[in-house]
């Protein structure tokens, strides 16, 4: 979504080249967001380590996980400071509409 591939996909198979206009954002400086810092949510973490962003998490289920990785937020806080999000937790009536913002 942040490199606006649709958009680029959709005028290049038009012959429309807006190679500036379709840019899109660079990870650079912003803040990532994870909600649900488990297996999938730390290997996520890693791969941003050499992005040059601000990662933070928050997890239900655990306490105390903030590392070289992430720094541990609540759910609120992570809403606040979040530029980008990434979920990393199961679809279920209890994570159904969590996010609605």
């Amino acid at each position: 979504l942040m490199r606006n591939i649709p958009k680029a996909d959709a005028e290049v198979r038009q012959k429309i080249w807006q190679r500036e206009e379709n840019r899109g954002m660079e990870l650079a400086g912003k803040t990532v967001g994870i909600i649900g810092y488990g297996n999938m949510g730390k290997a996520f973490a890693k791969r941003l380590l050499g992005f040059d962003c601000k990662v933070i998490a928050y997890d239900k289920y655990k306490k105390n996980y903030s590392d070289k990785f992430v720094d541990e937020v609540s759910l609120e806080t992570l809403k606040e400071r979040a530029e980008i999000l990434s979920l990393h937790i199961p679809l279920t009536e209890e994570t159904r509409n969590l996010i609605d913002f």
